[in-house]
């Protein structure tokens, strides 16, 4: 490998290193970021069409001839630590720090799975020696990353935010799981696998992470119109140079909460015609993570339409934060059954049976309305005697 340039973008606090690769070391580099994917799911998936295979040969055919093809963009998280080495010479600490990259954990392909794909597949010992050239994306948070690849794919039609994201979300997962004690997510979409709190499904996560930068309970990801302004409205939030760490800060909050009001049971009382038995059923009720979620992400950057400045989200997260943990200290107080009573699941399952064409859509919004009156409660200091208000202000 040889390194052509560094320069820091101070925009989303990343260095880009421009390097020159041959074909052979390139792909051993990035094998494992590709075949983790399942080749490029996530991305845009292999065109298949006769076009497109005559594409991909053409491309080789012209590599082979002496052709420069645009740089393949690849993301690599590190520490703060060794992002810290960069700022005093990014080329000579990029060049230390390789050996210490594990690519199941820190390398993302940015922008050019199509080219990977045609060089994987059209690879050979001729074309082992050919060099092409390799823009490393460097950067400490994911939320870089993130925004970064937001931005460069901004346009291209076969793209959606939730593939975008997706791609990036395994290193997001990787920290979170780093960062938050407590917390597992799964790579499979079996919803029976949560047992405890603190357990979820990745894919739902990863709606979770769109909503918290949304701030909406509801958008149809697969409209190509609705996802264009989900697009702009998500880098809004995410531009925010502490977008990641305030995620993190709620993800924390919303793990322990999760295991505080997972306690409520009532016994061995059969109840079996409710739809929520006991604590551990509210969480694993994806809309009412969603609530919770888009609640809490309203409170700190303000409604659609409201861009509060960076500092004020802050300043409101550490705020909730706050009152959230003591607000957790008191629920830990209680008895399992004590926690029952409090939460009030006879009022909570009589107001969720309400009749609603859309059962899904009027779910997320009653618990979009009760975290958020949970929220104004907990801010304003008042005294709460049981989460009646929470049901019936929905």
């Amino acid at each position: 490998m040889d390194f052509l340039h560094a320069q820091k973008d101070d925009r989303v606090d990343c260095f880009s290193i421009l390097a020159t690769m041959n074909v052979k070391e390139y792909l051993d580099f990035v094998e494992v970021a590709y075949e983790k994917k399942g080749g490029i799911a996530g991305q845009r998936a292999p065109l298949k069409t006769k076009t497109a295979q005559l594409i991909r040969e053409r491309m080789v055919s012209d590599l082979k001839n002496g052709a420069i093809l645009p740089p393949v963009v690849l993301g690599v998280l590190i520490s703060p630590g060794g992002f810290d080495r960069f700022e005093s010479n990014a080329l000579s600490a990029f060049e230390d720090l390789q050996g210490s990259i594990r690519p199941e954990r820190h390398v993302t392909i940015i922008d050019g799975m199509q080219r990977t794909t045609a060089l994987k597949e059209a690879f050979s010992d001729e074309m082992r020696d050919l060099v092409i050239r390799v823009e490393f994306w460097i950067a400490k948070s994911t939320n870089s990353l993130i925004y970064r690849m937001l931005v460069l794919n901004t346009g291209q039609v076969p793209w959606t935010l939730n593939r975008q994201i997706d791609i990036i979300f395994q290193q997001l997962k990787s920290e979170l799981e780093d960062r938050i004690d407590g917390i597992a997510l799964f790579d499979t979409d079996d919803s029976s696998r949560r047992r405890n709190p603190g357990e979820y499904q990745s894919s739902q996560f990863i709606e979770l992470y769109i909503l918290f930068g949304l701030r909406k309970n509801k958008i149809n990801l697969q409209d190509q119109i609705a996802d264009e302004f989900a697009r702009l409205d998500f880098i809004q939030s995410a531009s925010k140079k502490d977008y990641s760490d305030l995620f993190f800060n709620f993800t924390e909050v919303f793990v322990d909460y999760d295991q505080a009001i997972s306690r409520a049971s009532k016994g061995d009382q059969d109840r079996s015609s409710l739809r929520f038995k006991s604590g551990l059923e509210i969480f694993t009720s994806h809309p009412a993570r969603i609530g919770f979620t888009v609640a809490f992400a309203r409170h700190i950057f303000g409604r659609p339409g409201i861009d509060l400045d960076n500092d004020v989200s802050v300043g409101k997260t550490h705020l909730l934060v706050k009152k959230y943990r003591q607000h957790i200290e008191f629920l830990n107080s209680m008895s399992e059954s004590e926690l029952y009573n409090f939460i009030e699941f006879d009022n909570l399952n009589e107001r969720i049976r309400i009749p609603s064409g859309k059962v899904g859509e009027f779910e997320r919004e009653f618990f979009t309305i009760a975290f958020n009156t949970l929220n104004d409660i907990l801010v304003e200091g008042l005294e709460l005697q049981s989460y009646s208000p929470l049901w019936l202000s929905s």
